[in-house]
């Protein structure tokens, strides 16, 4: 248990991730979905999930309404979420190059 302790939380996510792609392979190979597509669609989906949750996708002036109206929470607590979704479609982004580029 210490062994699982010590590995460090981005590469749990992306080894999560990369086990979920394993799981989206088999349900590809199981049911009618084209594996290239779910790929892609899951890319981008988590790419715009992680866009959402950072705060990008607003204006300069909401940006900095947010970050001055929270007291108590860093810059740091809110990319947090954003990392962890972008670390976890590290095995996506892979695989996506693989199959349009390969």
């Amino acid at each position: 248990m210490n062994l699982i302790k010590s590995i460090p939380a981005s590469i749990k996510w992306i080894v999560a991730g990369a086990s979920m792609l394993l799981f989206s392979y088999v349900v590809a190979m199981t049911t009618q979905f084209e594996f290239n597509v779910l790929v892609n669609y899951t890319a981008f989906g988590l790419t715009a999930l992680a866009i959402i949750l950072s705060g990008t996708a607003v204006s300069g002036d909401r940006m900095r309404a947010n970050n001055n109206s929270r007291a108590g929470s860093s810059s740091l607590s809110t990319l947090k979420y954003s990392k962890f979704i972008l670390l976890f479609a590290i095995p996506f982004y892979i695989m996506f190059v693989v199959l349009e580029f390969v």
